[in-house]
């Protein structure tokens, strides 16, 4: 082991990949997220590459890189520790969850959006797995007490820097962009289109895709197949808005990070939409996440077949106007 860092036996959490236990930085004392990578499992150009990443972002909302090492079996890769947990898991625990709540969490991502963007940093794999927590303490749901969580955006592991690397087919089915499924250049456009996704999935409880098995669900993204529950009955208009924006199918009409911070959703007067009925969705997609293993990461060329990816790469975006006549 590094003589840097000491690995716990704390498991904090696991992988296809490797594990992730707590751990202490020696230099400073602080404690540290280790995950701890097979080898033969993981590609070292594509962890060198994150690691890069994760060096160059300085920013509050963006997990801390604290060092790399590495032993015969493993590679060691150590960041800040995220206390709070997963996004979505403290949101089932609230006592009181509105609106108002996703909006201030979600203004958040979007202001770490603005800052990866301008740097030249595209994630592409936003979803809320990767939505962390700095903290949060014991009592925060007693009493008026109005807790904003700090988020802490992770896992760098499909990132690029624009103009450097090439773009790869890789997402999370229901999050992934269509431009990445058809395979057309992009930069940070699908961060926007996910971000769409989550927004959705925060205010709903569920996502926009109804599509059980993974292949369908990635037809219905490239299709622009989707369309608001009836959850959306009790949300603001400037919400739906503004899902819609982000969710645009035709990348060149997405609106930027930088546009969607000065959106009507944010700069309204507050809004105090009550979402229990989300907080009790919430905790049943995240049970079904739980159990769909294979809803993760994929290389989109293994679950799209080539097939219906040419089809719809030849369609172009055409779908656009069907998508807009169908939530009218």
């Amino acid at each position: 082991m590094n003589s840097n860092f000491t690995l716990s036996e704390t498991v904090l959490g696991k992988g296809a990949f490797g594990t992730v236990y707590k751990g202490t930085n020696n230099d400073t004392g602080q404690e540290v997220a280790i995950k701890a990578l097979v080898k033969n499992k993981v590609d070292a150009k594509s962890l060198a590459k994150e690691i890069a990443v994760l060096k160059k972002c300085k920013h509050e909302n963006i997990i801390k890189f604290h060092g790399c090492f590495e032993d015969d079996t493993y590679f060691y890769v150590a960041t800040e520790l995220a206390r709070g947990g997963e996004l979505f898991d403290h949101i089932v625990r609230r006592k009181r969850y509105s609106e108002n709540d996703a909006r201030a969490i979600m203004k958040q991502v979007l202001a770490t959006l603005v800052y990866l963007h301008k740097n030249k940093i595209a994630h592409l794999d936003l979803k809320p797995e990767n939505l962390l927590l700095k903290s949060v303490p014991e009592h925060y749901d007693e009493g008026d007490s109005k807790f904003l969580p700090c988020i802490k955006i992770a896992d760098f592991g499909t990132a690029l820097i624009v103009n450097k690397t090439e773009p790869d087919n890789v997402g999370t089915p229901g999050y992934v962009a269509p431009e990445v499924l058809l395979r057309k250049p992009y930069t940070t456009e699908p961060d926007i289109y996910a971000l769409g996704v989550i927004t959705y999935v925060m205010l709903a409880g569920h996502l926009p895709f109804n599509a059980q098995d993974q292949k369908l669900m990635l037809q219905q993204q490239v299709k622009g197949d989707w369309s608001f529950s009836q959850k959306f009955f009790n949300v603001s208009k400037p919400a739906v808005d503004f899902i819609m924006r982000c969710m645009e199918i035709n990348p060149e009409k997405r609106p930027t990070a930088v546009q969607l911070m000065t959106h009507k959703w944010f700069t309204d007067a507050e809004i105090d939409f009550e979402l229990a009925d989300t907080q009790d969705n919430l905790k049943e997609y995240l049970a079904k996440l739980k159990l769909k293993v294979s809803f993760q990461a994929v290389r989109i060329g293994i679950a799209l077949s080539s097939d219906i990816g040419q089809k719809w790469a030849e369609s172009g975006f055409m779908a656009v106007n069907h998508l807009k006549q169908k939530k009218e």
